[in-house]
């Protein structure tokens, strides 16, 4: 998320926070929340991967 432009954009990103939401455990979520220094950027985070989930429970 830092270094989205870098990565080809939002939409770029958003397939893969899809492809590692369903091998992210809540503990290594929380780990990165207690360890990453920049709350802005784990708010995007945080909504990206939200509307992963509504895409997702759209799709079903």
């Amino acid at each position: 998320m830092r270094y989205q432009n870098k990565l080809g954009g939002i939409n770029q990103i958003l397939p893969m926070v899809g492809e590692l939401r369903e091998e992210t455990t809540q503990n290594d979520l929380e780990d990165l929340l207690h360890g990453y220094e920049h709350k802005a950027i784990l708010k995007r985070l945080g909504y990206l991967i939200s509307e992963v989930s509504r895409i997702s429970f759209l799709k079903s």
